[in-house]
């Protein structure tokens, strides 16, 4: 069902700023549906065993209208939905889906940032000629492409910014599509709760609503001053999203991967630094042949660590010259562990590592190749050409083969989550 907020001519105004945000519905629920169509209707839950100590990654909206979240321990959703249907699912099989998606978008323009594995951000501005079409008659031609030729739903926000976008993308799902027409940016936003807003989660929300700020419209009225008291230089940017103004333009760079990374959710919070170091040796391993197997090298190593109480801790640093070498990824985060890991603070829940700023590698001539770069590449290439052929635990340092074993033996209990994040990464 396609709705339409702020009624228009077919084909707007010319030269008008003209952005979407394209949101699969339930994307990895629904892609389960296309391989399942037996799942249609039901309660699909995609996050792995019920009983372990994974989060729920996606909900059918039959799950939902259970209670069940993104984010929420798989253990609460089997509680809240004790009938549901749980499936690990496959982030290579979502990554392919994805793939497929992003081509369908380019198509209706170059002007696209792909932000996640299961949404983009496009840009229309002037392409209406070309289409010979308005912005709805361009949305729906997406979203009925997607959906015909995917068998996925999605829903689009139009407006002329991309937070504006992103919100009417999310107030109209499932299925549905929502344009605000130029200079209705303000009137819009301003009912909904101080919430909706991107980047404002429960902590920030409680902060706001102490300041008497309940929806996006008390922002965009909030004096300024008195904005700039607490947010420093952000206050401006904060006052101009409310309104409806302002934003970042659509990165065409952006549907690169941004980064690649990888976590893991022990069954059982530990505090044992060895098996820490040895979970990061093995997240950096892979993370490193997935680095490679999409033909990228990183400057940045981030590690995360969530502990027993949710609080989650993020440490990054950057490397002065790209590498595509595990070992550099390794080195980074054991570094980055030992800043980040406080006893103090309990039991650690999950580990993440990821490497980020990725670019293709750099082409040297063949007088100036530093012999012992080559020999690392070389190293790392027949490491990966092992694991495509007999499974990527056949090739390991032992500290990582320490996890591994561990790991398989259940003796630490460790409830492997794999996240790709960005195109090439999944």
């Amino acid at each position: 069902m396609m709705e339409l907020l702020s009624e228009t001519g077919p084909d707007g105004e010319l030269g008008e700023k003209i952005i979407l945000h394209v949101d699969m519905d339930a994307f990895f629920v629904s892609v389960e549906e296309v391989l399942n169509p037996k799942l249609k209707g039901k309660q699909v839950i995609v996050g792995g065993d019920p009983n372990g100590r994974g989060v729920v990654s996606s909900a059918s909206y039959e799950a939902r209208k259970m209670g069940v979240t993104s984010a929420m321990p798989m253990k609460t959703a089997k509680r809240l939905c004790p009938r549901g249907i749980f499936l690990k699912g496959s982030h290579y099989v979502y990554g392919d889906f994805s793939r497929r998606i992003m081509e369908i978008l380019r198509r209706f323009t170059p002007a696209l940032e792909q932000v996640s594995v299961d949404e983009a951000y496009l840009d229309l501005t002037g392409c209406q000629r070309v289409h010979k079409a308005g912005p709805v008659a361009i949305a729906q031609r997406i979203h009925d492409a997607v959906r015909d030729e995917v068998g996925v739903p999605c829903s689009i926000g139009i407006a002329s910014n991309k937070v504006t976008a992103k919100i009417a993308s999310t107030l109209s799902k499932p299925h549905g599509l929502i344009y605000i027409k130029p200079g209705y940016e303000g009137a819009f936003l301003a009912p909904l709760p101080i919430g909706k807003m991107p980047g404002v989660g429960p902590a920030t929300e409680t902060g706001f609503v102490k300041m008497g700020i309940r929806t996006i419209g008390d922002l965009a009225r909030f004096p300024q001053e008195a904005l700039s008291k607490v947010f420093g230089v952000r206050a401006t940017e904060l006052s101009d999203r409310a309104g409806g103004k302002g934003g970042s333009e659509v990165d065409p760079e952006g549907d690169d991967a941004k980064s690649i990374g990888r976590e893991l959710t022990y069954s059982t919070d530990t505090d044992d630094p060895e098996l820490l170091l040895a979970t990061l040796s093995y997240l950096s391993e892979s993370v490193g042949t997935r680095l490679r197997r999409a033909g990228c090298v990183f400057r940045r190593v981030t590690v995360k660590l969530r502990y027993a109480d949710f609080n989650t801790y993020t440490r990054s640093r950057t490397l002065e010259e790209p590498s595509g070498d595990t070992r550099a990824i390794y080195k980074s985060a054991s570094d980055l562990l030992s800043l980040l890991h406080h006893r103090g603070r309990g039991g650690v829940r999950l580990v993440g590592v990821s490497v980020s700023m990725l670019a293709e590698p750099p082409r040297q001539a063949g007088l100036f190749e530093n012999r012992s770069a080559k020999k690392v590449e070389r190293l790392n290439f027949s490491v990966d050409r092992a694991r495509e052929m007999f499974g990527f635990e056949s090739a390991m340092t032992a500290r990582s083969y320490i996890h591994a074993s561990l790991r398989a033996s259940s003796k630490d209990g460790v409830a492997a989550v794999a996240v790709n994040r960005g195109a090439r990464a999944a």
